[in-house]
């Protein structure tokens, strides 16, 4: 099972780039907006998807704020964050036709008929209390912990 972090390497670009204060002050916004709103944000450990999520700064274009944060009511399905993100990719690039899947951070997909509440309340981060999703271009459980693996393994030997 993997976890959020692997010896001590983040690999959420979202919670790599974004401190902890930004963070909570995100998640602090979503839910006092009412009863039933949660905070999602939704990267990927794929170069190009992760930036096509990401959002720039108009002032300072090198600036870049990796994760795609979105406020989203509990009773919507998880069906409708993968429609949100297709959506905020369309946006950045019309030619796109590929075919993502939503990854939770233990290597497993959700089923996109839940509501998102019950992902919610189990899969949130404890720290922030944001649901973190990743998209990926894999279709199968082994290529998507396969796709993380590398991404990690890239970091790794940046290091060394």
């Amino acid at each position: 099972m993997l976890q959020s972090s692997i010896l001590g390497h983040e690999f959420v670009n979202y919670r790599k780039n974004t401190d902890n204060e930004q963070r909570e002050q995100f998640s602090g916004k979503v839910r006092s907006k009412g009863m039933g709103y949660v905070p999602i944000v939704v990267d990927s450990v794929d170069p190009e998807l992760s930036l096509l999520l990401a959002k720039r700064n108009p002032h300072f274009p090198r600036d870049i704020r990796y994760g795609l944060e979105l406020t989203m009511h509990m009773d919507l399905k998880v069906e409708d964050i993968a429609k949100e993100v297709k959506i905020e990719i369309l946006k950045k690039d019309i030619n796109n036709t590929m075919v993502i899947k939503l990854g939770l951070e233990d290597g497993t997909f959700p089923d996109l008929n839940l509501d998102i509440g019950t992902l919610y309340k189990a899969k949130r981060n404890t720290d922030d209390k944001i649901l973190y999703l990743l998209v990926t271009k894999e279709q199968t459980m082994y290529g998507y912990i396969m796709s993380i693996i590398r991404y990690l393994t890239k970091l790794f030997t940046k290091k060394v």
